[in-house]
């Protein structure tokens, strides 16, 4: 397992999803993450979804393709 921090510990499958996917919503983490609304309350969740938008920002559009490249993550 790794930590995102100290507070939040994810799987290396559930960080590349991540880093993959952009999640700007808590509903996008809970899709992404497995049992997330147990695992984690919702500030944990709020501060999974802020650390990546603060990392990898969010779509101007919600409708908006990104043009990214996938992130791959070594460890």
């Amino acid at each position: 397992m790794q930590t995102l921090g100290p507070r939040v510990q994810l799987t290396k499958s559930e960080y590349l999803t991540i880093a993959n996917q952009r999640p700007f919503r808590r509903s996008h983490i809970a899709a992404m993450i497995e049992d997330a609304d147990t695992r984690f309350t919702m500030e944990e969740q709020n501060f999974i979804r802020d650390a990546v938008t603060d990392i990898l920002g969010i779509p101007e559009k919600e409708e908006q393709n990104l043009d990214y490249t996938p992130v791959e993550v070594k460890g």
